[in-house]
């Protein structure tokens, strides 16, 4: 259907090549118009937005500590980033918090070994190993990660990620030595 059908309606009394001649009201009114309905009905429709991509999606389950479904989405895809340190150490951390302990301490250690090794990584396979239950291994990395250099006393002390570990003598101790 032509625009006039939109209600444009003819230009009576204009030129045959109005909308170039003519600068009036009408014209721009027209060629808007038929603008319009070239946009509304010529133009392809504009495609739907990409679904969130597997990392992000993985990232964004992270966040919100819904660790199943976290760990479902690092699970695939490392299959397809499998140098990704940071995307071991949160499949692990999430896994470790499935109560998930074999497939969990794996995945630290593939994390550590693909060179997670800053301070707060050290810091954050401490908190995996100590959601295992593994209190010896959870206070060796905490070590680490002191050594290394995490100094963040008030995480230490709060971290729900700790609390198997916090009550301990040999936890406590480290915590006295950070400034």
């Amino acid at each position: 259907e032509p625009p006039f059908g939109l209600g444009v309606g003819p230009a009576p009394g204009s030129h045959h090549a109005f909308d170039v001649l003519d600068e009036t009201e009408e014209s721009r009114r027209i060629v808007k118009a038929t603008l319009q309905y070239f946009r509304e009905f010529l133009e392809p429709p504009a495609s739907p937005a990409a679904p969130p991509s597997l990392a992000r999606r993985a990232l964004a389950h992270w966040f919100a500590h819904e660790h199943a479904e976290a760990a479902a989405a690092y699970a695939e895809y490392v299959k397809t980033h499998p140098d990704d340190a940071v995307a071991y150490m949160r499949l692990g951390i999430s896994q470790a918090h499935l109560s998930k302990s074999s497939e969990a301490e794996k995945n630290l250690q593939k994390a550590v070994s693909l060179g997670a090794d800053s301070p707060l990584d050290l810091y954050n396979v401490a908190s995996g190993y100590a959601l295992m239950g593994k209190t010896e291994k959870a206070l060796d990395w905490l070590e680490r990660a002191v050594k290394a250099g995490f100094s963040n006393k008030q995480q230490l002390s709060t971290d729900a990620d700790l609390a198997s570990v916090r009550a301990t003598e040999r936890f406590q101790k480290l915590l006295a030595r950070l400034p």
